[in-house]
């Protein structure tokens, strides 16, 4: 039976409430900050349900799909970074090469420009000479300057230079430097008497006054400003042996030089004293017995011959009496036996 209220109607009864789970690890309770919280930084998000009670993920991809999945991650990300790397290092080379396409440019249109032009060790030429013949000239670009032609120039064109060195003095200066050819011997050939440099150089006609005559020599040409040369093979290179033997054993006042034959070269000097060197061979060898025997041995008013064909055992003629000879012994440091003038 239905009770009734004072009032006579019947109470009405409370609502009955559904208990709720209020479960912490609810997955209605779980929000998506604490997922991912619970997920790895660089885990990507995996598809599943959650259970009700553990909050874990109900058909979750296994460990090894994870790991996979992970590693997928980092080398798409290392890759990006890579790539922006790459880019700055493409921009940089860039920017290399047009800095230096901008410099060459310049270097060869502004930069290097020759301004001033210096000649050391002329005398006989002007320095307006010397330079005109190099072919330099201000205002040229020093990257452009032949130095190697320069000289070939300044050495070709003027007769009285032996040598010549161009220098490029960067960023505006070139200097030349030039070595001017000194007299030494003098060759005859058709009536025509030229004067030889040290070096080989034809530098005049005439003017041959005091100088030693080269017989026999046989030149190609006797042209100024050319560099001597004999028709003969093996004659050309004799003179400048000599020349050199005997400054180096100390031979002066040669008067005469006679290669006819060049296997029996004979070397007159003081215009008194016949040195029979046979073959131009161990040159300086032969004058150091020759001078040591002028020095020592001969006397000055005499006129002798001394064969030198053998150093080791040097004949001695004398040519003031008739013929006669006596053999030496000799080195190139002492004499052992003294030369007699009588018969």
């Amino acid at each position: 039976m239905t009770q009734k209220n004072g009032r006579g109607n019947a109470p009405k009864s409370a609502p009955v409430k559904t208990p709720q789970s209020t479960s912490k690890n609810s997955p209605k309770n779980v929000s998506k900050s604490t997922v991912n919280k619970q997920r790895p930084a660089n885990r990507p998000p995996v598809r599943g349900s959650y259970e009700s009670q553990s909050g874990r993920l109900k058909n979750a991809p296994p460990t090894g799909q994870r790991r996979a999945a992970e590693n997928s991650a980092r080398t798409r990300s290392s890759g990006r970074k890579r790539f922006r790397g790459g880019n700055y290092a493409l921009y940089y080379v860039m920017g290399a090469i047009v800095v230096a396409v901008v410099f060459i440019i310049l270097a060869n249109t502004v930069l290097f420009n020759c301004a001033e032009i210096s000649v050391l060790g002329n005398d006989k030429y002007t320095e307006d000479e010397i330079i005109g013949r190099s072919g330099v000239k201000i205002g040229d670009n020093l990257l452009h300057i032949n130095a190697s032609d320069a000289q070939q120039n300044i050495i070709d064109s003027l007769a009285y230079i032996d040598d010549a060195k161009v220098k490029k003095s960067f960023p505006t200066k070139v200097s030349i430097t030039v070595t001017e050819a000194e007299k030494q011997y003098c060759i005859s050939d058709g009536g025509v008497t030229a004067v030889i440099s040290r070096k080989g150089k034809i530098i005049e006609h005439g003017g041959a006054d005091g100088l030693p005559l080269v017989k026999g020599f046989e030149p190609e040409t006797t042209e100024i400003g050319k560099w001597l040369s004999s028709k003969t093979e093996g004659k050309t290179e004799i003179p400048a042996e000599i020349f050199e033997a005997a400054d180096a054993a100390g031979l002066k006042d040669i008067t005469e030089i006679d290669m006819t034959d060049k296997f029996s070269v004979n070397i007159i000097v003081e215009n008194r004293i016949i040195l029979e060197l046979g073959p131009a061979e161990k040159v300086k060898s032969k004058l150091l017995v020759a001078v040591e025997l002028i020095n020592k041995e001969i006397g000055k008013d005499e006129y002798v011959t001394l064969h030198l064909n053998n150093p080791e055992k040097v004949p001695v003629q004398n040519n003031s009496l008739p013929r006669q000879s006596r053999p030496v012994s000799s080195s190139t440091s002492a004499v052992s036996a003294v030369v007699s003038s009588s018969s």
